[in-house]
């Protein structure tokens, strides 16, 4: 069973974390989301396969725990990535990484238009059974 404790963030406002009734804290998580259009939406999947690969082979550094890629059912050709990682602080030292760099640079050439970026805190996690 899960209950909820105040956890401060990086910018100083407090959020919830999970607390197991067994004492375990589970981690706070960071979700960046990356809003884009594309029409080459096969182009990107390559690109992000190659490097989900290289840096899992690589097995250094931070990187993400969990990638969902969507497509808006309203507007075609529009995508919304939405990556996590375990922390705020994980996720800024991989995007300082050179090859992160890379992958969006390469990434932006295939998008018809500049992304836009959400940077979000995980205040709640809630598991539906």
């Amino acid at each position: 069973m899960l209950g909820a404790e105040p956890l401060p963030s990086a910018h100083g406002a407090e959020h919830s974390r999970q607390k197991r009734t067994d004492g375990e804290i589970l981690m706070a998580a960071f979700l960046q989301i990356i809003e884009y259009r594309t029409s080459k939406p096969d182009e990107v999947a390559d690109l992000t396969e190659e490097f989900r690969a290289a840096r899992e082979a690589g097995g250094d550094g931070p990187a993400p725990s969990r990638a969902t890629v969507t497509e808006d059912r309203d507007r075609p050709g529009y995508y919304l990535s939405i990556v996590e990682f375990e922390s705020y602080e994980a996720a800024m030292k991989n995007s300082q990484r050179a090859d992160t760099s890379e992958y969006a640079a390469k990434m932006g050439k295939l998008c018809d238009g500049p992304p836009t970026f959400y940077n979000l805190d995980v205040v709640k996690r809630t598991e539906w059974h």
